[in-house]
């Protein structure tokens, strides 16, 4: 799991210790391209809009994007879009245009 510090602790109790339990921000929906990812998140209690961008620059090397941004949506929800640039596969070398194991470099 990696963590960007963007869930909370809770404490909770019984009557022999006290405990925190871990939450994590819920996607709500997400949209994808083959170049753009775009979870809608919702907040925390407590949570706000500038902690998620903040994070921006941790977030985008998480989902290994070239740009990652942070919008605010409505009340307790950001829109997290990540960019990944070219969304058409390399294409392989055509012989021609293949660098030659005998050619040297002038």
């Amino acid at each position: 799991m990696v963590h960007t510090d963007l869930a909370i602790q809770m404490p909770t109790s019984n009557a022999d210790q006290v405990t925190f339990d871990e939450y994590f921000p819920r996607i709500r929906t997400i949209h994808s391209t083959r170049a753009v990812d775009t979870p809608r998140v919702e907040l925390l209690p407590g949570q706000t809009p500038e902690q998620w961008a903040e994070r921006a620059e941790a977030l985008r090397h998480i989902f290994r994007a070239r740009r990652c941004q942070v919008q605010v949506e409505t009340l307790r929800f950001v829109r997290q879009t990540d960019h990944h640039g070219r969304c058409t596969p390399m294409r392989p070398w055509g012989r021609s245009a293949a660098p030659s194991a005998n050619s040297t470099a002038t």
